[in-house]
């Protein structure tokens, strides 16, 4: 056990360009409920449990590089306020962290904060192609295990969370809150059973965009060509250059863009030039052009979503209620 600095331990945990908003979160929480700055860190390291945390029962999962995979717990007890705790999870080797934040029995808080899930492509390998296993997926399934099983959480009947989850683009985060919804219809931890906070967030936005993804609807032309010209001049020279080098000539050719078929053509190049996946090694084949293509993507995504007819939510919180845990499906 060490005396930490818990503002700074959230700074090592959280320390990208794009983590702004989830340290800000985090620390809005503290003083919400008066928690202060400086804790006693218990650090324990626990074996992923791959048939039972993250595949059910349904199949054995055999990973195709032999691995064992752990995920660490940083558990941390603010000196002052022993009624609340935070814990800091990751998994070995793979950038993907989670912070949960939450009271004890003696709180009469029932609430499980859930912060920091970004849904980066990192992945476990498994022999069975069928089967991908992204790091954040992992995370929260493993989260949901612990909610559901450990006495700890016995008294939590709710997981709250902002939507700060992002798709990593080279070195660009991509919000997924307008990303997923494009190319899935609904945010990332939709998937997880997760619903806006908000009874018209649900209603007027989440249930008004699923519908609305199943239009398949396409951008025309001028319209995208607009949106590009309208943000060129936050562009940097090299970003339109790359633009015109290898996406101009898609656009121009079709009267009517689907956006989402871009979007994953752009990013699959992308993740193609940084990751042999076959192969399982790192590579990286061309840091300008590939952060270029990331950066014109992460100046136009918004925008047209708006242009798409999706709505965006008034209040970006999120809510589990424990009743509905099981309801979930395995991803």
């Amino acid at each position: 056990m060490t005396e930490i600095s818990i503002t700074k331990t959230i700074y090592e945990y959280f320390d990208d360009i794009g983590d702004t908003e989830i340290r800000q979160n985090i620390i809005m929480y503290m003083e919400k409920y008066n928690i202060g700055n400086t804790g006693i860190s218990t650090k324990t390291k626990h074996k992923i449990k791959f048939k039972n945390q993250i595949g059910g029962e349904s199949y054995e999962i055999e990973l195709k590089d032999g691995k064992t995979y752990y995920y660490n717990m940083n558990d941390i007890e603010p000196i002052g306020n022993k009624k609340y705790n935070l814990i800091f999870m990751t998994v070995d080797n793979i950038n993907e962290c989670a912070c949960l934040t939450f009271g004890k029995k003696s709180s009469n808080n029932t609430v499980l904060r859930i912060d920091g899930i970004k849904s980066f492509d990192d992945f476990i390998l498994c022999k069975d192609d069928k089967y991908k296993f992204k790091s954040g997926d992992i995370l929260m399934q493993i989260i949901l295990e612990l909610v559901k099983n450990d006495h700890h959480f016995s008294h939590i009947d709710k997981i709250e969370l902002a939507d700060a989850s992002q798709k990593k683009c080279y070195d660009i985060g991509l919000k997924l809150i307008y990303l997923r919804t494009m190319t899935h219809g609904i945010p990332y931890y939709a998937k997880f059973g997760f619903r806006p906070l908000l009874k018209r967030d649900y209603e007027d936005v989440f249930v008004y965009n699923r519908n609305n993804f199943k239009l398949n609807k396409t951008i025309a032309k001028n319209k995208l060509l607009n949106i590009i010209k309208k943000n060129k001049i936050d562009m940097s020279e090299s970003v339109y250059r790359i633009y015109k080098k290898y996406i101009e000539k898609n656009i121009l050719n079709n009267e009517n863009i689907n956006f989402d078929e871009l979007m994953k053509q752009i990013i699959k190049t992308v993740d193609n030039s940084i990751f042999d996946k076959n192969k399982n090694i790192k590579i990286i084949k061309d840091k300008v052009e590939l952060n270029g293509l990331c950066e014109f993507i992460s100046k136009i995504y918004i925008d047209v979503y708006q242009e798409l007819g999706y709505k965006n939510y008034k209040e970006n919180l999120w809510e589990l209620l424990l009743v509905d845990i099981n309801m979930y499906k395995n991803v």
